[in-house]
Parts: C-alpha cells; sequence; structure tokens
C-alpha cells in the first residue's frame, strides 16, 4: 500500500486527481451507466459519487491527512455502485440502505481487484444506518462525505455551493466532466 503525503492542495488540484482516475475507470466499468439512476433529489448516482470522490480528497486535504488518495478517489466512486433503480420500491430496492454496499461491492469486484481500503470504503460507508463502522481513515473520510453530499443533493442546495455545484454537473463524457 503506497502511502502518500497529502499537501493542502488548491480546488483544481482534487478536480485534476478525481478526473484522472475516473477517466481509467470508464475503460473497463459501467460506471457511466450509473448517470441512468437517480441518487437524491435529481442527482445522478454517477454525480453524487464524483462529488463524494471530490469532497473526500478536499477533506482529507484540508486536515493534512495521510492517506492512499487513489484508493480513497476509486472507493468513493465505487461507494453506489449498484446499478439499479432504487426508487422502485420491489425487491431489493425496499431495503436498498442496508443491502446496497455489498452489492455495490460485488459489482465492483466483477469489474475491478479492489484493496482492502477500497473495499472497507464501500462495504461500510453506510455507517450508522449499518452498524459496519470504517476501519480506515479513507472509509471514515468517505462515510462522512457522503452524508454530506446527500444531505446537500436532497435539500436541493446545490446552487449555494459553487464547488460542489461545478463538481456535482453532469455532462456527456469525461475527461470532460470537470469544464
Amino acid at each position: 500500500m503506497t502511502v502518500k503525503k497529502i499537501r493542502v492542495g488548491r480546488t483544481a488540484d482534487s478536480v485534476t486527481a478525481v478526473n484522472a482516475i475516473l477517466e481509467k475507470m470508464v475503460r473497463y466499468t459501467r460506471i457511466l451507466e450509473t448517470k441512468r439512476f437517480v441518487q437524491h433529489g435529481r442527482t445522478s448516482v454517477f454525480s453524487h459519487s464524483v462529488s463524494v470522490a471530490y469532497f473526500s480528497l478536499r477533506i482529507a486535504r484540508f486536515f493534512r491527512l495521510r492517506i492512499d488518495e487513489t484508493s480513497l478517489i476509486r472507493g468513493a466512486l465505487f461507494h453506489d455502485y449498484f446499478l439499479y433503480d432504487w426508487h422502485n420500491k420491489t425487491g431489493r430496492s425496499r431495503m436498498h440502505g442496508f443491502v446496497h454496499p455489498e452489492i455495490a461491492l460485488a459489482n465492483a469486484r466483477k469489474t475491478d481487484c479492489l484493496n482492502a481500503i477500497e473495499t472497507d470504503i464501500i462495504r461500510n460507508h453506510m455507517f450508522p444506518l449499518t452498524s459496519k463502522f470504517p476501519r480506515t481513515k479513507e472509509g471514515f473520510l468517505v462515510s462522512c462525505a457522503d452524508k454530506i453530499c446527500s444531505v446537500i443533493e436532497t435539500c436541493n442546495l446545490t446552487g449555494l455551493l459553487f464547488s460542489y455545484a461545478h463538481v456535482a454537473a453532469d455532462r456527456a463524457v469525461p475527461p470532460y466532466f470537470f469544464r
């Protein structure tokens, strides 16, 4: 595991880091399919996941935490990789909040080899709804950022936060996602 010493970077640096990993993931995963599914309010699962990755990284850099940036970003991008419409209240969707971390983890494992940090992020991001507390700093950061982004999206507050709205805007195809 590579641990990179983090310096507090500019917003553009965080956007560039998330975008670089997202560009690679687009080539071999089904992550763009998550644009079809609504997560909170009018926000797609794709946009939500990118926003969580961005905010997790910004929080880590703000507090100068020693983390594995790549695992943090990849885990955040995969944390809601469940690939179905959870608003359809039939079958697994009725228990979505409790079961989707394991579904996302299984889907991520089908398309990519995950390390222990990424697995922790995906499996434990729903704490405290589930009793699984994140075991890594990266997992805790993603869990916190997920809650922040969820409130912003559910309450439709994206327009109040320029940096969030900039990241959350759905674009057609990366790498132009952040323009």
